[in-house]
């Protein structure tokens, strides 16, 4: 709701003259200015139901905001990205925020609050009785039910999040499922975040390694001939694989599914770019079918 309005503000002729302002200075944790802050005036309707962007500014270099032309009216005054507001005087919610009033050719002055951007991080574990790698994996945070941020896992299956501000998340992965995982963010850094995968069926982990074996070896062929494999044979004869792996899920070697691209500068030097399973049977722990993955 807040997006689409925001568009029809951004889109509005700015020939209103009428109505009041909003200034102050928003700072980060640190109490160093907050450059380049996008800052709202939220319209009040329905309680913390409904939200309508009144009138919006931009930080400066000293943190410095001001909002001109804001009908007269109830607002919540909010920072950041849509996605992650904080609110005056320095809330993570509407509903715990403070409501002020415009009123006609009136300036609010001393406006002022943090935005709390913390970090968060922390590891993926996966089940023992899986070989499966991280790769693939990501963890996403969700807010109020929404998803706000994703984070790629690393090879050794860390993960961070460096600018999140105060609230409460739920941590998933994907694609696989893991443990519901609650955090609440203050004002402090949050390390060490377990988030635990619960357990991948073995034909769904070889498929995963099959998958990272098989790209990897495209990478490296493309890398080093500056063109695509014409055949997932290529791999094997130019020892970028010992052997085309069999596909788990399909339990055979010949149903590997390529998606053809072109390798180089010559519109007819095509190839194979990527690799996916012939299996279009869904996978019980993500719900896609193999030949998506």
């Amino acid at each position: 709701m807040i997006s689409f309005l925001l568009i029809a503000f951004l889109l509005a002729p700015a020939i209103q003259t009428s109505g009041g302002s909003v200034s102050g200075h928003i700072r980060l944790r640190d109490g160093s200015p907050a450059v380049g802050i996008r800052v709202y005036a939220i319209d009040v309707v329905d309680g913390a139901k409904k939200q309508a962007v009144a009138g919006a500014g931009l930080t400066d270099s000293d943190g410095a905001y001001r909002i001109d032309r804001v009908p007269p009216g109830r607002y919540y005054i909010a920072a950041g990205p849509l996605d992650s507001l904080t609110y005056y005087p320095g809330a993570s919610s509407p509903e715990a925020s403070t409501v002020v009033s415009v009123a006609q050719a009136k300036t609010l002055t001393d406006m002022d609050f943090r935005v709390v951007k913390v970090s968060i991080s922390g590891q993926v574990i996966l089940p023992a009785e899986t070989a499966s790698t991280f790769a693939g994996i990501q963890i996403r945070m969700a807010r109020d039910g929404r998803f706000t941020k994703s984070a790629v896992v690393q090879a050794d299956g860390s993960f961070s999040f460096p600018e999140v501000i105060s609230g409460v998340y739920a941590l998933k992965a994907s694609p696989y499922p893991a443990r519901p995982l609650t955090v609440t963010i203050t004002d402090q850094d949050l390390a060490n975040v377990e988030v635990i995968l619960l357990p991948i069926p073995q034909e769904e982990a070889r498929l995963r390694q099959a998958l990272d074996g098989l790209r990897s070896a495209i990478e490296r062929f493309r890398a080093e001939k500056n063109t695509l494999p014409k055949d997932l044979a290529d791999l094997v004869a130019g020892r970028y694989l010992p052997e085309v792996p069999e596909d788990p899920m399909t339990q055979s070697r010949d149903t590997w599914q390529v998606v053809l691209d072109r390798g180089g500068n010559d519109p007819k030097d095509i190839g194979i770019f990527d690799v996916h399973s012939g299996s279009i049977a869904l996978s019980p722990a993500t719900g896609t079918p193999y030949n998506m993955w």
